[in-house]
């Protein structure tokens, strides 16, 4: 049996990715019957992906954690999901067999440490946590609560149990972590994890849009910068105004970009704060888009798994963004796909040049599709399943 345990996302997050993660191991350990647990609301929406008759696979599903806002109430609640976290593991471990693999696909620091604490009383178990976006706080803190849960997985990594092997969701990360010698690359397993349902052939567009439309995809926040696109619309107002340019936020407005709105970039929610948007509306404006704008700093989402990226590469929107390290070694495995700034200024003046010399820019943008098409056909499920295999099998598993 494998166990996949989804412990604190409800609702709508990461549908997708779990999605794709019990494909993905549906694969790995093919022939093998499937387990995925994880709270009602969100069980229900995994499971919709699959045909009711996928007798290989079995949803179980645990009461929703209602959100609590007081901070004496957030941290009664954060002991009791530790506690709770540590008896389901527990349980989980006693009734599964030598030959079960349990696979974390989400788990917070504090019950992680209880984890790995757990497994050391254990043998001839297999246990695999895939590591989401707080992981890049061993490296890149930027606050003292941050610096904190940074610890907690160093801790973990450093200390980790016989039985747990940490699975990475992006292919840079095992050179990161060795560089940080914080693991050694024989101890590191990585995989990509797209947020897409299946390779599926568009037939995109060589021309551009008039308007040209430039977008950010997914949440908006001050987080990833996206204050700098409302920025970049100001300054070219009279190119907005001139119906040449349109931007572009496609997704949900963060609290933190509240004070930065302004009408040269559009939104599908009315400027509403927090306001979800339906996936149906979310694919057809990124479908519409003609360029992908990221924001990200020179440490972000080295280590952590990015669904708007893999959104624009689903779609095959050439990107526009800020040079960091994940998407200077994307361009360099797979060539460019979009532009690669040093700064805003850059981006400003590479926009106007985009949509002044309109012609000129066509050559770059059928390039970069055609590269993107050719880097989506290496993100099939099973082809992510096949180099997953091979790494497991250095670790132990299949034999």
């Amino acid at each position: 049996m494998i166990y996949i345990t989804e412990m604190h996302v409800e609702d709508y997050l990461h549908v997708l990715a779990n999605v794709n993660t019990i494909r993905i191991f549906k694969r790995v350990f093919a022939g093998e019957q499937i387990c995925f647990l994880s709270a009602a609301s969100h069980n229900l929406k995994v499971k919709s992906y699959f045909e009711n008759n996928d007798s290989t696979i079995e949803f179980k599903a645990f009461d929703n954690r209602t959100p609590t806002k007081s901070t004496f109430t957030r941290v009664i609640s954060l002991l009791k999901k530790a506690v709770d976290d540590f008896l389901f593991f527990k349980k989980l471990l006693d009734n599964c067999g030598s030959d079960d693999v349990i696979i974390v696909s989400h788990i917070y620091p504090h019950s992680l440490i209880l984890l790995n604490f757990l497994t050391k009383f254990y043998r001839n178990k297999y246990v695999l946590v895939m590591l989401h976006g707080e992981i890049e706080y061993t490296l890149f803190p930027q606050s003292l609560g941050q610096k904190v849960i940074g610890a907690m997985y160093k801790v973990c990594l450093k200390f980790k149990a016989r039985i747990i092997n940490f699975v990475f969701l992006t292919k840079i990360s095992q050179q990161i972590m060795t560089e940080a010698n914080i693991l050694d690359s024989q101890d590191i397993i990585s995989m990509e994890l797209p947020t897409f349902e299946k390779i599926t052939p568009l037939i995109s567009s060589s021309d551009l849009s008039s308007p040209i439309r430039f977008g950010h995809i997914g949440s908006a926040g001050k987080r990833k910068n996206v204050d700098k696109l409302y920025d970049i619309a100001l300054i070219n107002s009279d190119l907005v105004t001139s119906g040449k340019i349109e931007f572009w936020v496609v997704g949900i407005l963060e609290d933190s970009i509240k004070r930065h709105l302004n009408a040269n970039v559009k939104n599908l929610v009315n400027d509403q704060i927090n306001t979800p948007l339906s996936r149906e509306k979310y694919d057809s404006e990124v479908a519409n888009l003609d360029y992908s704008m990221f924001f990200y700093g020179q440490n972000d989402f080295l280590l952590r798994s990015s669904a708007a990226f893999f959104d624009a590469i689903f779609y095959e929107k050439p990107i526009i963004a800020i040079k960091n390290r994940f998407f200077v070694d994307m361009f360099v495995v797979n060539g460019e796909m979009g532009y690669l700034c040093e700064d805003i200024n850059e981006m400003n003046t590479l926009i106007e040049g985009i949509v002044l010399n309109r012609e000129s820019s066509l050559k770059s943008y059928k390039l970069f599709i055609d590269n993107i098409q050719a880097y989506k056909k290496t993100l099939s499920i099973d082809n992510i399943a096949a180099d997953l295999k091979d790494q497991l099998k250095s670790f132990g598993y299949f034999s």
